[in-house]
């Protein structure tokens, strides 16, 4: 999924450093306050101030990218995998996706061709929590010549028994909070993420190649594009004659980033979710059911991570058919719907499902779809704005499908988070 941004320029949150006390004589002094009592930085602005982080870490993407592209040269038949089971959100967000790599799968569906050279990208969202899995996985995984590429905390990460050549720091410190922090590390493993696949992608061209990349199942041609890179083979090369230099597209999808992260600051986003957090909050107060749910890749899975709001999340996709939500809710509840172009997709309909459990949509958020307004929510649902448009992926290149990248992961995980913030502060939860 992916998105066209045009919002205004990013203007950085600020947030005062001292509590003044104003005596009857007029003199202010600084009160010293404990951790405890000082209010966490929202989510956004944690997630801004990681992205220098990234920045900083372009080099070291830019490294492992070159490093990998040699390897694709010199092992045509290699496979990038990416394991579902540790990391579904990253997964979810990196493969079978608009603008994404068509040779990155999980290793678990594709396990009798995987082959001495392969490429694997792993997601650590917490080292305190993931360290045994990650480590069995880099142990199982980490041989032959296999390139093992590790997207996490650098100043957490532990004493492991081999070595990382490459690991692309999320900028968490060392020891961070486990749950209040995962969400935010894997947000920002998968801004590294998308990176390191552009990348990847330029360094293929200056070698005369590129890779595959997926088109969005809601463009025009995509049916055809896509089957026709899947028969030649996904982990084929295509030749290529126009060289990206490096750092052209991380820069660019840096710059989109930022922009994204401005529309979900403005007021076209902050006022309807204002709106919304206040119904939310007002029917569980009330002892009401609250589901929320979506049909986006990255928040299939995200949406069942720790939160602060006591809402119900519930897995739909694939499920609606089969009743989900009338097993899981009573006529009258409550529903929050996080979707991808409208309500519905080509794939599923969402938006007659909900209205078959009775269930009430007191608030969504998309991108609105400008060809079938029939797929909007009623005017009796707060909708919360996603800014991005077709083609789901944002920065351009000089092939088919001729852009990659998406952004809507990325945005709508963030107008998620600040929801679960708002909800939570107006019951009194955080």
């Amino acid at each position: 999924m992916t998105i066209l941004s045009h919002p205004p320029q990013l203007q950085p949150m600020m947030l005062s450093a001292l509590l003044v006390l104003f005596t009857p004589h007029c003199f202010s002094y600084p009160v010293a306050t404990s951790p405890a009592q000082r209010p966490a930085p929202s989510f956004d602005r944690r997630f801004e101030q990681r992205l220098q982080t990234v920045q900083n870490e372009l080099p070291q993407i830019q490294k492992a990218a070159e490093e990998a592209a040699d390897q694709t040269l010199q092992n045509p038949n290699l496979l990038i995998t990416v394991p579902y089971s540790l990391q579904q959100t990253f997964a979810e967000e990196l493969l079978n996706r608009s603008g994404g790599l068509v040779n990155a799968l999980p290793e678990e569906e594709r396990p009798s061709i995987a082959g001495p050279a392969d490429i694997g990208l792993l997601s650590v969202a917490s080292w305190p929590k993931d360290l045994t899995p990650t480590t069995n996985w880099l142990v199982r995984f980490h041989k032959d010549q296999r390139l093992p590429i590790v997207f996490a905390s650098r100043q957490g990460a532990p004493t492991l028994p081999l070595e990382i050549r490459h690991l692309l720091d999320n900028g968490a410190g060392g020891e961070p909070k486990e749950e209040s922090d995962s969400a935010l590390n894997t947000l920002v493993n998968v801004v590294n993420g998308w990176l390191w696949c552009l990348e990847y992608t330029a360094a293929l061209t200056r070698r005369g190649h590129h890779p595959g990349i997926l088109q969005g199942i809601m463009e025009e041609g995509a049916d055809t594009h896509n089957a026709t890179i899947k028969k030649e083979g996904r982990n084929r090369l295509f030749p290529c004659r126009a060289p990206i230099p490096t750092g052209q597209l991380s820069r660019r999808f840096l710059r989109a980033v930022e922009h994204a992260l401005a529309h979900v600051r403005s007021d076209a986003v902050q006022h309807p979710m204002s709106l919304a957090a206040d119904r939310i909050a007002g029917r569980l107060r009330a002892g009401k059911t609250v589901g929320i749910a979506s049909c986006a890749h990255y928040l299939l899975a995200e949406i069942h991570r720790t939160h602060h709001t006591p809402w119900k999340p519930i897995n739909v996709v694939w499920q609606t058919r089969k009743g989900v939500l009338e097993k899981e809710f009573q006529p009258g509840d409550g529903m929050i719907w996080f979707g991808y172009i409208g309500i519905s997709t080509p794939l599923e309909d969402y938006q007659t499902a909900i209205q078959k459990a009775g269930l009430d949509l007191v608030a969504a958020s998309y991108a609105i779809d400008l060809t079938n307004p029939h797929n909007n929510a009623g005017p009796e649902t707060i909708v919360i704005p996603q800014s991005w448009a077709l083609p789901d992926a944002e920065i351009p290149l000089p092939f088919a499908p001729g852009h990659m990248g998406p952004l809507s992961g990325i945005e709508s995980a963030l107008i998620y988070r600040l929801l679960d913030e708002a909800v939570a502060e107006r019951m009194g939860a955080r």
